[in-house]
């Protein structure tokens, strides 16, 4: 009978142990299990992370590491992947010691997290137009609007892209319009500061530049959302040409940082 009590008693240790703890997520995915899974008072055990790149694209300078470890004690435990390509899974471990305790079980977390650098880039056509091409157009009924509202997306992040009308934009000496840039957290980490140079807005059809964004500064989120940036379109009848109207097409790239966590519940035994 006593052994069956200790049985029983271990099984259901097993089931709120939380022995493995698992992120689910289409972008990189973090795992966390214990061995062994039932820890005693004064003992040691491994923990085993293990990072899967469920992306489409490669990330670069991808570290693991536990950054707190709660009631267990652990020399320090990092892994650095200088990159990890789409679909590749890697693994490290880390020992850990429990602590001597007075109570019969003692719950503790150990937490981990995994932190890298990647890129999103987009390329966004519109159409734009003199005052001439306009007028043939609307007279003979072929003038029609495009949405002027477009987003990209990554599992991490997406850039919302917005006109301030709706192209095709009518080039007028007196008339100004503009591109809006807004970056947005749509995963399940944190996303870190958007630093000088890692965002950038252009055109390049024959070497020449219509996009004239504010100077680059850092932008931090608030939240789930950066700072809208804002940039001027520029284009000249020399740059749209003899045909009236010219398709144009905006360059963007962002490079960002972005970090994963998950813990892991961990139960201790005198």
């Amino acid at each position: 009978m006593r052994y069956a009590i200790i049985i029983i008693t271990i099984l259901a240790v097993l089931v709120i142990s939380g022995c493995t703890s698992v992120t689910t997520s289409d972008g990189l995915t973090v795992s966390l299990q214990a061995d062994p899974p039932i820890v005693f008072s004064n003992s040691a055990l491994d923990l085993h992370i293990d990072v899967d790149n469920r992306n489409v694209k490669t990330l670069r300078n991808v570290v693991v590491e536990l950054f707190d470890t709660g009631m267990l004690k652990s020399d320090g435990c990092m892994r650095v992947f200088p990159s990890l390509l789409p679909n590749e899974f890697q693994s490290l471990s880390c020992r850990l010691t429990t602590p001597p305790i007075n109570e019969s079980n003692i719950r503790t977390e150990v937490n981990s997290k995994a932190s890298f650098e990647t890129d999103l880039s987009a390329n966004q056509v519109f159409e734009i137009m003199n005052e001439d091409e306009y007028q043939r157009r609307s007279a003979t009924g072929d003038y029609q609007q495009k949405p002027s509202n477009y987003f990209y997306k990554d599992s991490n992040v997406m850039i919302e892209i917005d006109f301030s009308e709706a192209p095709p934009l009518v080039i007028r000496q007196d008339k100004k319009y503009f591109v809006y840039f807004t970056i947005k957290n749509i995963g399940n980490g944190f996303i870190g500061d958007i630093a000088l140079g890692d965002f950038s807005a252009k055109t390049n059809e024959k070497n020449v530049n219509i996009i004239y964004c504010p100077a680059a500064t850092t932008l931090s989120p608030n939240g789930k959302t950066f700072p809208r940036i804002a940039c001027e379109i520029k284009a000249t009848s020399d740059y749209i040409g003899l045909g009236g109207f010219r398709s144009s097409e905006i360059l963007i790239g962002l490079t960002y940082k972005y970090e994963v966590r998950n813990t892991l519940g961990i139960n201790i035994l005198r």
